[in-house]
């Protein structure tokens, strides 16, 4: 099973995939769950995909800016296990087969300096029971999504380039309670977790994806900017650690306490030192930030 994060294999294989999902220390059964990760599941071999890295260094694709994606977003609990595609056949992690859907969530397609999604680019769209919204998009867009339901931490999705020639899509998200936020955190540092709406932190949870959209292992992480309570960690063995210094299978990174405003996070293969990607997003006030870095979007 996989993390909430990726779908089925590396957080199922994503934060559920576990794409992209901040979690709680939960055990169930002797099991310790987090954002959806069995951290006693077996981690699938990954390392020995082919081609997990082939496409790097290839020349960007032109995307078509009047090109139409339909882009469906399906929420899900992040601390409850889901199964993703690489799990079952070796496909993407993207593609959620199963997990805990949330329906009543709140989402939002948003310019990328629109930070506040105060003007949004497409209408407010509320999950149905699935944890599903469906929005129609340009090839070109580039901003990200605002989740936000009254029980859950304010949360943003930035998903980065769509594929060139893509027309439909599906992308995991997931979604956590201040609590579980909470407990997160103490799991891994004695420093309190900003959740103030005025306050001057807020917190992001990274997946590097290779270039089969598998969560990947191997990948070390830097950030623009830190602050004196912000909080580095990887998820290690399906544990968020802080003594970790790369992804396990999970491919996940975060930080949290994070001075608010513009981040950028540069992804780096730690074997070789080649370049993964980077990915620059705004961190807000006590809200949690979701994005990606796939090898294969540039």
């Amino acid at each position: 099973m996989r993390p909430g994060l990726r779908a089925g294999r590396a957080v199922g294989r994503g934060v559920g995939r576990a794409v992209a999902a901040l979690v709680v220390l939960t055990w169930i059964a002797g099991c310790s769950t987090v954002l959806g990760i069995d951290a006693n599941r077996r981690v699938a071999a990954v390392t020995a995909d082919a081609g997990a890295w082939d496409c790097l260094g290839l020349p960007d694709e032109k995307l078509d800016p009047n090109e139409q994606v339909s882009v469906t977003l399906v929420v899900m609990d992040a601390i409850q296990g889901s199964t993703a595609a690489g799990a079952i056949d070796g496909g993407s992690d993207l593609d959620t087969v199963s997990a805990t859907w949330l329906p009543g969530v709140a989402v939002r397609g948003c310019a990328v300096r629109d930070l506040d999604c105060r003007d949004g680019l497409t209408p407010v769209v509320t999950t149905n029971g699935m944890g599903a919204a469906t929005f129609q998009l340009t090839q070109s867009f580039n901003g990200f999504f605002d989740m936000s339901r009254s029980d859950l931490v304010p949360a943003s999705l930035y998903p980065g380039n769509f594929l060139t020639g893509q027309s439909i899509a599906s992308f995991p998200a997931y979604e956590i309670s201040p609590s579980e936020l909470r407990d997160l955190a103490s799991s891994i540092s004695s420093n309190p977790v900003g959740l103030d709406p005025n306050g001057t932190v807020g917190h992001a949870l990274v997946t590097i994806y290779d270039c089969q959209d598998h969560q990947a292992p191997g990948v070390s992480v830097t950030y623009s900017v830190s602050g004196a309570e912000t909080v580095p960690f990887y998820f290690q063995d399906g544990l968020p650690s802080g003594k970790a210094r790369e992804t396990d299978g999970f491919g996940i990174a975060g930080t949290l306490n994070a001075p608010i405003g513009s981040l950028t996070v540069t992804a780096t293969l730690s074997s070789t030192k080649t370049a993964v990607g980077m990915t620059a997003f705004s961190v807000r006030p006590g809200a949690l930030t979701f994005a990606w870095i796939r090898a294969r979007t540039h």
